[in-house]
């Protein structure tokens, strides 16, 4: 730690920590040291260590387990709305494998959803939820609503 530097020592700590993710010498799923053995590897009190290390929880770059340890929280994918594409355009393009599973799929009649689209109160709508994966983790729920006349057999298409 440099002492000299007009930095905080847990901020240090911190910083160093999300190095070590970021170069990928800690992966998701590690578990990093403990309270003492970060205290001793640093030369800090404890309350600097878990000062670092409760930072770095709530930012959600780890997550603690009762009587097991802090551990690497799998990466965060941050949403950035710089043009459109598609969920599985998206998910490859951070070298992800997209998947998908239709979870519920039905014709419905919902006077309130039709008014939202500008549609009758009779209008019949498909309701379509759907979970989007990447890498086989869950990262979205999706839920549509569309009219029945713009997209007829809906239902038997490989969604």
């Amino acid at each position: 730690m440099e002492r000299t530097v007009p930095l905080p020592l847990y901020y240090q700590i911190k910083q160093d920590l999300l190095e070590s993710m970021e170069s990928g010498r800690l992966q998701p799923g590690d578990r990093l040291p403990s309270e003492r053995e970060l205290t001793e590897q640093y030369g800090v009190s404890r309350m600097t260590v878990r000062q670092a290390i409760g930072h770095l929880e709530q930012e959600g770059f780890i997550r603690r387990e009762q009587g097991k340890g802090s551990f690497v929280a799998p990466a965060k994918l941050e949403e950035t709305l710089v043009g459109l594409t598609s969920f599985t355009e998206e998910m490859q393009r951070r070298g992800l494998v997209p998947s998908t599973r239709v979870i519920r799929i039905e014709t419905v009649q919902s006077e309130r959803v039709a008014a939202q689209l500008s549609l009758p109160a009779d209008q019949p709508l498909y309701a379509l939820e759907r979970l989007r994966l990447a890498g086989g983790e869950p990262m979205e729920l999706e839920q549509l609503y569309l009219p029945v006349h713009m997209v007829p057999g809906l239902p038997e298409l490989d969604l």
